[in-house]
């Protein structure tokens, strides 16, 4: 679900993007074609529930919307309709079941004490076994890439994380198994990598460019999309 999510999401701006930009010289029904994609999309979004690409997606193009109204001198009409659109956003959320249970999971999560049947709560425990083993190995050179899941396994078991030890799960987060595979060297040279292009992109207005480092940089929070071909083939083809 994060992965097509992922890929629905930049389609979703990719459209808008263009949509925007040729405004005038689309026809109607292309106009009304390329909106009725951007709602199919994201209703598509909104019922695979991938909580972090979900939460990315609405707060980047929120953003990006209000800067665009500001652009063209209608902030106020830009905060009037952008908060009608996040209601009709959120009550659609919350009359999907299994996206309001997600919902309610990630948030419960916070104030919870960690748990093996709550997902977010297993995440929290794998970053801390991460965490654990970064901090106690080589911390510039890292483990080397092979042996990262033993490590990992070695410690779910220590610890009884007894779902993360069965599903032999990864860190779940880009950075943390970067840092535990290459160490702080090359967690430095992934962060580069997003940031250098980033910046770049910014300075010479590729704001397309700009919105797919920031969404991929967000779904590597809770996913490491850098271990399975839907990550990297996103990553490297559009890139």
């Amino acid at each position: 679900p994060a992965y097509f999510s992922m890929y629905l999401g930049f389609a979703v701006f990719s459209i808008l993007f263009y949509l925007v930009a040729n405004w005038k010289e689309y026809s109607i029904p292309k106009r009304a074609l390329e909106i009725g994609l951007v709602v199919f999309f994201m209703l598509i979004v909104l019922m695979l529930s991938a909580r972090t690409i979900l939460f990315s997606l609405v707060i980047l193009l929120s953003l990006a919307f209000i800067i665009y109204m500001y652009l063209e001198k209608k902030l106020i009409k830009g905060f009037g309709i952008l908060t009608v659109g996040l209601l009709m956003v959120s009550a659609l959320a919350w009359s999907l079941p299994k996206t309001q249970l997600r919902i309610k999971t990630a948030f419960t999560s916070l104030v919870e004490p960690p748990s093996e049947k709550n997902k977010p709560n297993i995440r929290i425990r794998i970053w801390s076994a991460a965490a654990e083993i970064i901090s106690d190995n080589d911390l510039i050179f890292g483990n080397g890439t092979g042996d990262i899941q033993d490590k990992l396994l070695a410690i779910y078991q220590q610890k009884d994380y007894k779902i993360a030890a069965e599903k032999n799960l990864n860190t779940h987060n880009q950075y943390l198994q970067t840092a535990l595979g290459l160490g702080l060297l090359g967690l430095l040279l992934l962060l580069v990598n997003l940031v250098l292009p980033m910046i770049m992109g910014m300075q010479h207005e590729h704001y397309l460019y700009v919105f797919f480092l920031l969404l991929f940089s967000a779904g590597m929070l809770t996913e490491s999309m850098l271990e399975l071909q839907q990550g990297v083939m996103f990553y490297a083809f559009f890139n």
